[in-house]
């Protein structure tokens, strides 16, 4: 990554471990997130304030207090997840399971962060699913050009018009140079106060399952697909 975005564009990472119960919760700051590298959900847990036992079990504020061995249950529960069974994406077959603490990130009015998620074919980008809140979570489907296409892919549209981040331009770059020769891919990226944060590489979103409302964009985006004349 930093080859070719340079230093500075992923999350810090405090710690890694093999097995939740090396963590040692007295090092770890006042704020951070503690996630598995190998699954989406299970085991996330967000630390806000670890002084005032404030711990955010998942994307939801309804678990709270946990203690640290709930915690270490959680973060088990989701090292026994194969993931690669829930739909069978080969990437996540063989991989090495293992727990990643990273700094606690926040956008510069200390909200929780907008979440960019770039649809890029042969390297260039043509849509970007926004994702505004997380209680309850809405996203919304936009061109490169900030135009909402008024559409809905699982979840609610925002209530509320999407304000261009400052930056966008540079994030549309970005995403250009990390899919450069590469049929299809979702290129997730943060933005904070213009600083562009990488998040991910996704090739299957919802493992190719997810429909599009209304269903004439699912053409849509299987026309601008092309794959290569030759498979490896």
């Amino acid at each position: 990554m930093a080859k070719i975005l340079g230093e500075g564009h992923t999350f810090p990472i405090i710690d890694v471990w093999d097995d939740p119960s090396e963590i040692d919760f007295d090092k770890l700051p006042n704020q951070f997130v503690l996630k598995c590298n190998h699954n989406s959900g299970i085991g996330l847990t967000i630390c806000k304030d670890k002084e005032n036992g404030i711990i955010v079990k998942g994307k939801s504020d309804d678990h709270t207090n946990l203690s640290y061995d709930e915690v270490r249950a959680w973060l088990n529960e989701g090292l026994q997840d194969n993931f690669y069974l829930h739909s069978y994406e080969w990437p996540y077959k063989n991989i090495k399971r293992r727990i990643f603490a990273e700094k606690y990130m926040v956008d510069k009015n200390g909200n929780d962060l907008g979440d960019y998620k770039f649809f890029c074919f042969n390297g260039e980008p043509k849509y970007v699913w926004v994702g505004t809140n997380y209680t309850p979570m809405h996203f919304d489907v936009l061109d490169i050009n900030w135009n909402n296409m008024h559409l809905k892919w699982g979840y609610e549209n925002s209530p509320e018009e999407l304000v261009k981040p400052e930056g966008f331009d540079e994030m549309v770059e970005v995403a250009r140079k990390l899919s450069k020769g590469i049929p299809h891919v979702r290129i997730d990226l943060f933005n904070i106060g213009g600083q562009i944060y990488f998040g991910e590489y996704t090739f299957y979103t919802w493992a190719g399952f997810g429909t599009f409302d209304p269903p004439e964009w699912n053409r849509k985006f299987g026309d601008i697909l092309q794959l290569p004349e030759k498979m490896i």
